[in-house]
């Protein structure tokens, strides 16, 4: 992942290389840790989608729906209920 130091015979610029490694892996480690508290954080407030058998009446949000001749402040938020279908 990324480039990666290589060994040299200079001692200074092993010595270098390998913070750079050690660095790299504090940081590394770092980054899972932050992604999995924002995965615990953001996924305490989610539920499971409801399951609807074939044939259960659902309403259509409309937010992304163009329906013409309607203003977003007059049209209605869900149209429906139609049948649910696989």
């Amino acid at each position: 992942m990324g480039f990666e130091p290589i060994s040299s015979e200079v001692p200074i610029a092993s010595d270098r290389a390998q913070i750079l490694r050690n660095e790299r892996k504090h940081v590394e480690e770092a980054l899972m840790k932050s992604a999995e508290l924002m995965e615990k954080y953001t996924n305490r407030k989610r539920a499971d989608a409801p399951k609807y058998n074939l044939g259960d009446k659902v309403l259509l949000n409309t937010s992304h729906l163009v329906i013409k001749n309607r203003t977003d402040k007059f049209k209605e938020r869900y149209i429906g209920p139609f049948p649910s279908r696989n």
